[in-house]
């Protein structure tokens, strides 16, 4: 199983390269998040799925460039894309008319949250981002027969949360914010804190917004501790 991530950035960001990633077996690959034009690649035509955490627009900006990158490179099967909300004329109509007119594959959005895919098994956590607009976030737990990794970002630190990082190895998580209970984003303090409570091999921080990678890394404690960076791939 391998990692590769697209962006690491949050909501500021000069060049586009927001926060998302995929994870993929020989047989099973899907994208967690949009935000990043990195995801233009030709090995990412013919994804399995798509997992939306929530619809803030730098998780979903590049979507439907995606769809329509697809599209001209010849897929043929049909795509879902999973999301809290249904997404379908909030964007398309809105930001690209009649971006369907030309469509040579089917997709949908549901939004009933999986729990298998291919070679991943997933658990699903639902919260609700504090800052303006509110929205609903997953987070994600994915798993295969003897891996598990979760996803989590655009949320304050719970006691809920906590318990559902519990038994995963790797967690990938929001890197954002000084002061978490304004912005609704993680603080050096609560990733250090998941971290030390749920002890995974492995934290990768992500989503950089307020603090560089290097200045938000150095105040978390714990040893474990990678930042994501565009392009970045690992091996699980």
């Amino acid at each position: 199983m391998k990692i590769k991530f697209y962006g690491n950035r949050g909501w500021i960001t000069q060049t586009d390269e927001h926060s998302c990633f995929s994870i993929y077996t020989k047989r099973t690959k899907i994208l967690f998040d949009a935000g990043s034009p990195k995801i233009l690649i030709p090995e990412n035509i013919n994804l399995d799925a798509i997992i939306l955490s929530h619809v803030h627009l730098d998780h979903i900006k590049n979507l439907y460039n995606l769809l329509a990158y697809m599209n001209v490179n010849g897929r043929k099967k049909s795509l879902k894309i999973y999301a809290p909300i249904n997404l379908k004329g909030k964007i398309s109509e809105e930001i690209i008319p009649n971006a369907d007119d030309f469509r040579k594959f089917s997709y949908e959005f549901i939004t009933i949250p999986p729990t298998k895919i291919g070679d991943f098994k997933f658990d699903f956590f639902i919260s609700t981002q504090k800052t303006k607009p509110v929205v609903k976030v997953y987070s994600i737990k994915i798993k295969t027969e003897s891996k598990s990794i979760t996803y989590i970002t655009d949320v304050s630190l719970t006691n809920e949360l906590i318990e559902f990082c519990k038994e995963s190895e790797i967690i990938i998580c929001d890197a954002s914010s000084r002061l978490e209970q304004k912005f609704g984003h993680f603080s050096p303090e609560s990733v250090s804190k998941i971290a030390l409570t749920t002890n995974p091999k492995k934290i990768i921080l992500t989503h950089f917004d307020e603090l560089t990678p290097e200045e938000f890394s150095k105040k978390v404690n714990y040893k474990n501790t990678i930042c994501a960076t565009p392009l970045l791939e690992l091996d699980i």
